[in-house]
């Protein structure tokens, strides 16, 4: 993948070892990563935040309920399928 970055006029994507990689990305697992291709420029972003929160405006625009809760116990319905969530206030939630 790496070659044909390089071939189509990618020059500044960079090939990395292991050891680079966690000295650039620490957060990284990189249990099993021999190497990692790398663009120092040109690469997309966007902001996960913004995203989730566009995601949940559309879904209240849609009908979605949000309830802010903690879960303690599902309960199924006889076909085998979650009926409800019970939260910790005595609560639930249908699934339907």
């Amino acid at each position: 993948n790496n070659r044909i970055q390089h071939d189509a006029g990618c020059d500044y994507i960079k090939l990395m070892e292991t050891k680079e990689l966690a000295e650039r990305f620490p957060w990284l697992n990189l249990e099993n990563v021999a190497l990692g291709s790398f663009g120092s420029q040109n690469e997309g972003y966007f902001d996960p935040w913004v995203l989730l929160q566009a995601m949940k405006k559309a879904a209240v625009g849609r009908g979605v309920e949000y309830v802010n809760g903690q879960v303690n116990s599902i309960i199924m319905g006889v076909s085998g399928k979650i009926d409800a969530l019970g939260l910790t206030s005595g609560t639930a939630v249908s699934a339907n």
